[in-house]
């Protein structure tokens, strides 16, 4: 699986292009029957692709080449809550509309599967957002171990994209897809896992490091 960059995330690309041409067959007719109205036309055009151009933005980033056993973060976002969920050690991320929204992998493995499921759509700053649809992306880890890194869609655009399948092989940095809008990012870690970040603490795809793997997993 290659990674390749680009300033402005594949997704916000399509929805810029469809933005483009709505507003071009807008201005045609608007400039036949109403040319009074082209500039409110253009202004809104311009309105919907800086907002595009901001929420879909990708900065460069560089991840870390941490030691073997750390765990980094897949997402831009603040910890929201950490612990443990019918007995293992999760890291939920919130990620408001400021943040980029898009997910990297945070470890080096083998995507194993990936399910789609869920209904709800409570704002993803609550627990109840746990519940949310969410796009699940389980990992192999060297060994038997997996991680699974959560995609959650939030109350406002409830979409979300990842273009992986099971057999790709990632690395820390690899893209994972995109979740619309306000979202929560969870990372269910291997049992025994020590988290190393609390609630509150701001974080950093590729960069900030969540945890650490007990010895036990030989790694």
């Amino acid at each position: 699986m290659k990674k390749v960059f680009s300033p402005l995330a594949e997704e916000g690309r399509r929805l810029l292009l469809l933005e483009l041409g709505w507003s071009l067959a807008l201005l045609a007719i608007v400039s036949f029957a109403l040319p009074a109205l082209l500039p409110i036309v253009v202004l809104i055009f311009l309105s919907a692709a800086a907002f595009t151009l901001f929420f879909f933005r990708e900065p460069r980033f560089v991840p870390l080449a941490p030691e073997s056993g750390l765990i980094l973060s897949p997402s831009y976002g603040t910890v929201l809550k950490t612990g443990l969920e019918n007995g293992r050690p999760v890291i939920r991320i919130f990620l408001s509309v400021l943040d980029v929204h898009s997910q990297y992998s945070p470890v080096a493995g083998t995507v194993r599967r990936i399910v789609v499921f869920g209904e709800k759509f409570f704002p993803a700053f609550r627990k109840e957002a746990s519940l949310n649809r969410r796009n699940l992306i389980e990992i192999s880890l060297a060994g038997s171990e997996s991680l699974v890194v959560e995609q959650i869609a939030g109350s406002i655009a409830r979409r979300i994209s990842c273009p992986l399948k099971a057999g790709d092989s990632l690395r820390p940095g690899y893209r994972l897809g995109l979740i619309y809008f306000g979202s929560q990012v969870a990372v269910y870690l291997p049992a025994g896992a020590e988290i190393l970040v609390q609630p509150g603490t701001r974080v950093y795809p590729c960069r900030t490091i969540l945890a650490k793997l007990s010895l036990n997993g030989g790694r």
